[in-house]
């Protein structure tokens, strides 16, 4: 998939159609191995701080009772591959049961980038590509601000996991702390998508 304003509406779709079909099914028991938002404890100075910010949003946005469903957990631009016209989601290796919000953030994470490289987010590109997946599956305006703490919890979960291979990659650090300096500006971006305007 491209980096367009057509491919992130058409992903956003696309990762609403999957949930569609994930409430669709039962619930199973959580795949051994998975590493939900709410179990990262990453050991880094500054992804432990956000750490605890992220703890006091979980309970803000009422995580523990949003719905579930299986989650890709990283249904971004480099895991959608375009078959005959058809956009297709690929790569389900590290798929687990959360919520359905949590694996919009994680897209975001990298879907939103003013680059796919950049450590910075683009407040647009975030809103297309969740003006997409409201046109399949509709949100509340709310969702917004879950969205976007979702998106910190995708960092905060790739830390963790570098930290168990025992790797290390700032850019991690640099991105979580964009999404917290453009926190209220992609919170903004995303709930206006989800109240409609502009939707194809």
């Amino acid at each position: 998939m491209g980096w367009t304003d057509d491919d992130m509406h058409a992903a956003g779709a696309l990762l609403a159609r999957f949930h569609q079909s994930s409430l669709a099914l039962p619930l199973r028991p959580q795949r051994p191995g998975a590493q939900p938002f709410s179990e990262c404890r990453p050991a880094h100075p500054v992804a432990r701080n956000a750490r605890d910010a992220f703890e006091r949003e979980l309970q803000e946005i009422e995580h523990d009772v949003a719905p579930r469903g299986v989650i890709h957990g990283d249904a971004t631009q480099s895991n959608v591959v375009i078959d005959r016209g058809a956009y297709r989601l690929v790569d389900f290796a590290i798929a687990y049961q959360d919520t359905l919000l949590a694996d919009v953030g994680s897209a975001l994470w990298r879907n939103g980038r003013a680059s796919p490289d950049a450590v910075t987010y683009d407040p647009g590109r975030a809103a297309t590509f969740v003006r997409g997946y409201a046109a399949v599956r509709s949100l509340p305006p709310e969702a917004g601000r879950a969205i976007v703490v979702y998106m910190k919890g995708r960092g905060l979960q790739l830390q963790s996991r570098l930290e168990l291979r025992r790797g290390a990659d700032e850019t991690i650090i640099e991105r979580l702390r964009s999404i917290e300096a453009q926190q209220a500006e992609l919170e903004s971006a995303v709930t206006v998508a989800l109240n409609g305007p502009g939707r194809r």
